[in-house]
Formats: C-alpha cells, structure tokens, sequence
C-alpha cells in the first residue's frame, strides 16, 4: 500500500524541487498531497513530467492518515504544523529549521549520519541547512580515515537561500542597473545591494560576531560530529541564483596526501571528484544545476599546518537539501512500518 505523503510549502522554490525529487523516486502524484498558505492556496504545482496537484490548504487540512509529511514551510511557521502533524499521527520530517537544535529531535544527512534516527523518541526528524549537508558530506569520509581536528570553511551562497523573493530582487536589480533605476527601488530582501555585489553577512549577527548562517553551521557541524571537530564557518551571499559553493580548510590527526584525498572521496557514490589543475578542471556552482551529486576540486596540501589540505566543494543547493530529505523520509517511513513502532 503506498505511503499517503504530504508536503508542507509545496509552493515555494524549494517545495517544488522536493516534489519533483519524489517523484524520481517512485512517488505517485495521487499519494502526494502539496500543501501552501495564503494566496498559494488553490493554485497548482507540477508532479513529475505530467502531473499538476492541487494546493490544499495548510491551515484547514486534516492530517489524519497521512503517512510521511514533509515540511519546507518558513522556519517561523513550522514548528506549529509540524507538531500538527506529528500528533495526527505522520511522521515528519523539516526542512525548515524549526527543530535542528531541539536536543530531543534528530538531525540526519542521510549519506553521514542515518543512524541519528536511532534516537528518535518522537515522530520529528530534522535535516541539516544546505551549508551543513554539503559540508558534512565532504568532510564525513575524510574525518573517518584521517581524523579532522579543525575545519575552517568559507562559503559563499546563492539568493535562493531565501526563496523566490530573492531571486527576483537579483532578477530586477540585475534589469534595473542596465536602465538606470535606483537599486531601492528594487530593495526589499537584503539590506544592501545584491545585483553585481557581494554581501559579506548571512543572516543576522549573533553574539560574538558570527552571523545567523556560521553560527548555525557551526552548531550543526558539531551536533553530527562531536567536539572533537571544532569547525569556523565564514558565509557571504553572492549574486548567483542556484548553486552553492565553498573552499574549506582542514586539519588532520594523521598524515595523508592529495591522492588519498581524492581516492577516499571517490568511494563516495554521492561525491563527484573533477579536479584537473588546468582551467576547464574545476566544477562551478552554475554546472552543478540539476546535478545530484556533491563536486570536489582544487584539493592540495595546506604548508601553513602540519597535515592540512584545502579544497573547493559545490553543488546544486535545492536538489541536495531535496535529495537528502526525501531519503530521510524513506527511512523514517520504513522504520514506521515495523510492527511496535507505530
């Protein structure tokens, strides 16, 4: 009998991708019930290559018989109908937040740490930000045969971080700029100009000076990992639509060199290494667009520390945070399905 699954935001840009992922995977549009609010609520979204759903109503839907519920609804509003869901009797899985840093919730990256779902004691599960998903990805085989002590991180961000609003500010400041409108005229989801700009601030400022986006990376990082690997995150927003990238520093308990690297990523089913040292040998942010794997390039040896080494990562920002969450909710289904555990 298939799963009776409901997606929370189905509406928004990362909602969409995380239908469209499901539907790669087997999903049924008819088992799939896309939920929005506000004035989304009555449109439609496509399912797959021929199927459009209906958006139902968040606010007024009954989550009795649903199975698996996916939430990609603004992290301010997720916690309310996530627990909604959860006590109707779905399984739930956020995208949004809400629950990362609950220490009762698990936070699981599917390909790192799965066996987080071991500790589930309720029927929410959380997934990591992209920032960290990506990273952890890197950074999991690499802790595993040398140890990483120390990661330091700079990452920089595309405006669908924050939805479609952003995406069209980069659109129309982009426009505007070539016919000589005001940027405020244009200026509505970040605090300085986007459009051929680069904003070294995601998210607000926390105590101490890091920003909403390091501070949660940084957390998360160790909530997977442990304190034995202290990470620093330092994040940017850049004028790019889709595609997320970074250049992370490492330092390791053992010795190693660029090949073992490389051979040790290469085991990654998930983990693409294209990494020539001439210049169509490095993966961007815009190849890596429908792309499900994580690309690694410009690995080398770092000779400012003893056992260090630097590489640059990227990858397709919607479709990783989909990918993982949609793997998430089949382990979270499967383990719903065993007798007791309902």
């Amino acid at each position: 009998m298939a799963l009776r699954i409901a997606v929370m935001g189905a509406s928004g840009n990362a909602g969409r991708e995380l239908l469209q992922v499901l539907s790669e995977r087997g999903v049924r549009g008819d088992a799939v019930i896309p939920l929005a609010t506000g004035r989304a609520v009555g449109g439609q979204v496509s399912f797959g290559e021929d199927d459009v759903l209906d958006l139902g109503d968040l606010d007024r839907f009954d989550f009795a018989g649903v199975d698996l519920a996916y939430c990609v609804l603004p992290e301010r509003d997720a916690k309310a109908a996530c627990t909604r869901a959860a006590a109707a009797g779905a399984a739930v899985v956020d995208l949004s937040g809400a629950f990362r840093h609950d220490p009762a919730v698990p936070m699981v990256a599917a390909d790192v740490n799965p066996q987080a779902l071991d500790k589930l004691a309720g029927r929410i599960v959380a997934t990591p930000q992209v920032t960290t998903l990506m990273l952890s990805q890197a950074l999991a085989p690499i802790h595993d045969a040398f140890s990483v002590l120390r990661c330091v991180a700079t990452v920089v961000l595309p405006v669908s971080t924050y939805g479609r609003g952003a995406m069209d500010e980069l659109f129309n400041q982009t426009r505007g700029i070539f016919v000589n409108e005001p940027i405020t005229s244009n200026q509505s989801e970040f605090a300085k100009q986007i459009a051929f700009n680069v904003i070294p601030a995601v998210g607000g400022f926390e105590k101490g000076g890091a920003t909403g986006e390091e501070q949660a990376t940084a957390q998360e990082i160790f909530k997977m990992f442990g304190a034995d690997l202290a990470c620093t995150v330092n994040a940017a927003m850049v004028p790019v639509f889709v595609g997320q990238g970074a250049f992370v520093n490492i330092e390791c308990e053992d010795g190693f060199n660029e090949d073992q690297l490389r051979a040790v990523w290469r085991k990654d089913e998930g983990i693409s290494v294209v990494d020539h040292r001439q210049e169509q040998g490095v993966v961007t942010p815009a190849e890596t667009h429908g792309e499900d794997n994580l690309y690694i390039s410009r690995v080398r040896a770092d000779t400012s520390a003893d056992n260090a080494a630097s590489f640059w990562l990227c990858g397709d920002n919607l479709r990783r945070q989909a990918i993982n969450a949609a793997r998430v909710g089949e382990l979270l289904a499967a383990r719903f399905s065993q007798p007791g555990t309902a």
